[in-house]
């Protein structure tokens, strides 16, 4: 295959995998978009994952890989290397103990997918991993890349997967993934609910370190510290939100929602806790007549922005717990 100067650029996908079958088919353009595919992986240096049989399409797509001289992955189930397995293998190959076993590994070494020709077992493939990001198990790109020529394989059944297809309930409203649930990390209701926590805070502290007498009272110290560290959790979360948004990068991963929920946890519950011993230590100063008017009112303010602080964090920490539950 002749590689031109535009596809010789590096990929920003590291290893892909490749869903095919272990028959060469009965055309011979199968074979060839086999061998195709493996120059265009070499040429992007992208590493192979593939089923690990040597034979038929995906022996030659590894071959092909391999022969550029990129890495190739074969993940195969022990019961099927008797049947897929003749010859001298190329690259990794690693025996799993069953088919499932075999398609997690699969997706869990790659980056991206690609079906090429194949039976019942590829397109069975390609379906799991289309549900799996239906349902926000993962955020791995599906079939797309392949250049057109190289998709329509003598009009395969199966061609390039833009967006993943929904099949819509009997009431026609397509359900909600939950990677597109506002407020979850990483969209644009996570980012205004992480401002929303933050400007309360800040006020809140602002207000209650410009008044005097704030030190006479634990209540109001405990208030300050634990609302700046509200103020500058908000604000790391913030700056993490806009960034996944300016360079459209998912958040759904489980340690970074885990920390998340964490924080959220503690923050608030210190913000909660510090705001209300803060009120009733107002309030029991203002009935005594042990504050002016002005320094009152600035108490209450600084309390009452600590709450709101408070309530917006609420639901950053329930939709976190909450997506928890899906990974």
């Amino acid at each position: 295959m002749e590689i031109t100067a535009e596809k010789m650029q590096i990929s920003r996908f590291k290893r892909i995998c490749v869903f095919c079958g272990s028959s060469q088919g009965k055309k011979s353009s199968y074979q060839d978009a086999a061998v195709e595919l493996g120059n265009e992986l070499v040429s992007r240096k992208i590493e192979l994952v593939y089923g690990g049989g040597s034979i038929g399409v995906m022996g030659l797509v590894s071959q092909a890989v391999h022969d550029g001289g990129r890495h190739v992955i074969g993940i195969i189930p022990k019961t099927l290397m008797p049947r897929e397995l003749t010859g001298e293998t190329v690259g990794e190959v690693r025996a799993v103990a069953d088919m499932h076993q075999r398609k997690a590994e699969m997706a869990k070494h790659s980056d991206a997918f690609i079906a090429l020709p194949g039976g019942y077992g590829t397109l069975e493939e390609l379906l799991e991993v289309i549900t799996w990001a239906q349902l926000g198990i993962h955020e791995k790109p599906g079939p797309k890349i392949l250049p057109q020529r190289m998709m329509n394989v003598s009009r395969p059944a199966v061609h390039p997967v833009d967006t993943v297809p929904v099949a819509p309930p009997a009431n026609d409203r397509p359900p909600a993934r939950m990677k597109d649930v506002q407020g979850i990390p990483g969209t644009t209701g996570g980012l205004i609910l992480r401002l929303s926590q933050f400007v309360p805070a800040l006020i809140s502290v602002s207000v209650m370190i410009t008044t005097s007498d704030y030190r006479s009272a634990t209540a109001f110290c405990c208030l300050v510290l634990a609302v700046s560290l509200q103020s500058l959790w908000s604000l790391s979360l913030f700056i993490i939100d806009a960034y996944a948004l300016l360079v459209k990068r998912s958040l759904r991963n489980h340690l970074i929602i885990q920390c998340f929920t964490v924080g959220d946890g503690i923050t608030s519950t210190l913000t909660f806790a510090a705001a209300s011993a803060s009120a009733g230590i107002t309030v029991l100063i203002n009935d005594l007549n042990k504050c002016n008017v002005n320094h009152c009112t600035r108490f209450e303010t600084a309390v009452a922005m600590a709450f709101i602080s408070w309530f917006a964090v609420s639901p950053s920490f329930i939709l976190n717990f909450w997506s928890l539950a899906s990974f």
